[in-house]
């Protein structure tokens, strides 16, 4: 009766074994098929042999098999052998992961994310074993790259052009600007508001409708100058440009980049032009002087109001003008010097 009841009790836990292997089973299974569907490969290191374990799929991303640690660590690129395995030389580190070259046994370089976790630690605080997981990260590395020149060619061209660069998220109504737009700016926006509060009373509303406008979905592509006022008191003229590039589900605009650019030495110019103009109306009005270009390969005269107001009619041509003046010889010659300038 005991042999019967020890032979069903080694039954029952034979039995739990096989269902626990099973259940064990099957989860790796579904683990490796996991790991394969994501493109990574899986290995063990046993420091205290110095042994790789490592499975067919990690070899071939890594394009060679290593045996041991030097072997692993002849294929790492020059640039990057300086990498430490903190796992082996921390006794408070459980695991790590870096990002790193190597050079296959074809002579392909390639961008290895490593990822790896202490499994065992020996009496003296060192690794014995170490689980690690690889992923070929070549084709995410070329395309950082390219972003990043791409993101230095900006720069420069911005810094040609003497250009600051903003960015408008109108969901949340926040601002992010590159120093040097808010060194144009003389201060730093983060919202809307504290943006307004700086603008030069006289474009404060047709600031306030460009908004609108944008917010509303009607102006996606915008073109504006406007004054805003320094913290120090300064007035700066500012020439806004922007375009909306992200739109939310249901239409409106969600973000919007755009640049800033300095241009008061260029209003203070036209503005003094524009006096000079004026001084110079002043002066032909007072001298009752007309004035006219003519444009020789065209034939083309074009004159001013006082001008023809002189001459008594529009000459659109020179050929015009000279028929005209021929019919009134007795007033050529004075009309004549009398628009000279």
């Amino acid at each position: 009766m005991t042999d019967k009841s020890t032979i069903e009790i080694l039954e029952k836990k034979t039995k739990a074994l096989e269902e626990t292997i099973e259940t064990q089973k099957k989860s790796y299974e579904r683990m490796a098929l996991a790991l394969c569907s994501a493109n990574i490969g899986t290995w063990v290191y046993d420091s205290l042999n110095d042994i790789y374990f490592i499975d067919d799929l990690a070899i071939e991303i890594l394009g060679f098999k290593p045996d041991n640690d030097v072997a692993w660590k002849e294929h790492v690129h020059p640039d990057d052998v300086d990498y430490k395995d903190v796992l082996f030389n921390n006794t408070e580190r459980t695991s790590c992961e870096y990002e790193y070259r190597v050079v296959s046994d074809s002579g392909d370089f390639k961008w290895i994310y490593d990822r790896r976790k202490l499994v065992e630690r020996g009496t003296d605080g060192r690794a014995n074993k170490v689980f690690g997981t690889l992923q070929d990260i070549t084709i995410r590395k070329k395309y950082e790259e390219q972003l990043r020149k791409s993101h230095e060619r900006t720069e420069l061209a911005l810094f040609g052009a003497d250009l600051g660069m903003f960015e408008w998220n109108l969901q949340n109504n926040t601002f992010i600007h590159d120093q040097h737009s808010i060194e144009i700016l003389g201060f730093d926006p983060k919202d809307n508001q504290t943006y307004n509060r700086h603008l030069h009373p006289d474009d404060l509303e047709k600031v306030k409708a460009l908004d609108k406008a944008i917010a509303d979905g009607t102006a996606n592509v915008f073109n504006i100058d406007y004054r805003v006022v320094t913290p120090d008191g300064d007035v700066r003229w500012i020439l806004d440009r922007g375009k909306v590039v992200e739109w939310r589900q249901d239409g409106k605009p969600f973000r919007l980049i755009g640049t800033l650019q300095n241009i008061t030495d260029k209003k203070k110019i036209e503005d003094k032009l524009n006096d000079a103009i004026a001084l110079r109306g002043v002066a032909l009005d007072a001298a009752r002087l007309g004035t006219w270009v003519y444009i020789v390969p065209d034939d083309k005269v074009i004159m001013d109001e006082r001008g023809v107001d002189i001459l008594g009619f529009d000459p659109s041509t020179g050929s015009s003008w000279n028929e005209r003046g021929n019919a009134c010889k007795i007033y050529r010659a004075p009309i004549m010097f009398a628009l000279c300038f």
